[in-house]
C-alpha cells in the first residue's frame, strides 16, 4: 500500500476534525444553499463564511455549483 487514503476515508477522518463553524454550515448544506441563506442562518461574517466553505471543499465534504451555491456531497 502506497499510504495514499481513499476519498472516503479522508471524509471521515476529517468529519472528525470539524469546527463548530464547519459543523454549522455543514448541517444547513442538505439542498444547495446559497451564500447569503448560509450567511443569514449562521450569524457568520461573510469572510469567515467563506473561509469555512473553503475549508469543507479542501476537505471534500461540500461542492460549489452556480458560483455562490453550495451543496454537501
Amino acid at each position: 500500500e502506497l499510504g495514499i487514503d481513499s476519498p472516503d476515508a479522508m471524509r471521515h477522518h476529517s468529519a472528525l476534525t470539524l469546527t463548530a463553524d464547519e459543523v454549522s454550515v455543514l448541517d444547513l448544506l442538505e439542498e444547495p444553499t446559497s451564500i447569503d441563506v448560509l450567511c443569514q442562518k449562521t450569524g457568520l461574517a461573510i469572510g469567515a463564511l467563506l473561509s469555512v466553505l473553503s475549508v469543507l471543499e479542501l476537505k471534500s465534504m461540500i461542492r460549489s455549483s452556480d458560483g455562490d451555491t453550495y451543496q454537501k456531497i
